[in-house]
């Protein structure tokens, strides 16, 4: 679905993440993980268009989309569901997931609607309601829906659980491991390991802006119980 060789991205003149290779499988879960600052956030945010690349390659399905313009990069099925969630406050939660499925038509809008609110049937409860209005965990789900109204092939997933209690993080979890699957291919970015490593099928792991470890996540799961790594 996605390979990444030696990209190297920031912003202006300095460069976060030196070099970077990775493969995400299609119709898997690959987890970047590391410590803040690693340069995880500055990857996704590149691999969606809102960072330029300074060298090596970004490919999407064996295409090169390093010039792609950010619009061109979610028709050609990446979204992203970024740090922090961004949502429009001064939109309700069926307006902010319409915004996200404004590229389709509306046949599309209204179908793609049915699944999210299945999928999330808190926010079937709360479609007119504001979305500043709605706790942590239900602005994390409106996040992710409105990602998925674009009818994303990969999802790019910044901070999932970030300030989120944790019967809100394992509702989102369950979530993730539906749209796992239905096929969905997903890059998550994660500070909780543990939960990263209990999905994932493979992990990277960055530290200062270089790929410090990659492979599968039965393995760093037992080198991080065997050492007491990643707490």
């Amino acid at each position: 679905m996605l390979k990444i060789e030696k990209l190297t991205c920031g912003y202006g003149p300095l460069n976060v993440v030196h070099k970077l290779d990775l493969i995400v499988e299609k119709g898997s879960i690959h987890a970047l993980i590391g410590a803040n600052g690693a340069g995880k956030t500055t990857t996704l945010m590149t691999i969606a268009g809102h960072l330029p690349v300074q060298s090596g390659s970004i490919i999407m399905e064996n295409d090169l989309i390093n010039r792609v313009p950010t619009k061109k990069r979610v028709q050609k099925g990446i979204a992203l569901v970024p740090e922090g969630r961004r949502l429009f406050s001064d939109l309700t939660v069926r307006e902010n997931l319409e915004v996200g499925g404004y590229s389709h038509p509306k046949k599309n809008i209204l179908q793609n609607l049915d699944q999210i609110l299945s999928l999330f049937p808190r926010l079937a409860e709360r479609l007119g309601q504001l979305s500043d209005s709605l706790s942590g965990g239900e602005q994390q789900m409106l996040a992710i829906g409105r990602a998925l109204m674009a009818e994303p092939k990969l999802l790019l997933l910044d901070e999932l659980s970030l300030g989120l209690m944790p019967r809100m993080v394992e509702e989102c979890y369950i979530a993730l491991d539906q749209l796992k699957n239905d096929g969905m291919t997903i890059l998550l970015v994660e500070q909780n390991t543990r939960q990263a490593l209990a999905v994932a099928d493979n992990v990277c792991v960055l530290e200062s802006g270089i790929v410090a470890w990659s492979g599968t996540a039965v393995i760093i799961n037992y080198i991080r119980k065997q050492y007491c790594l990643f707490a």
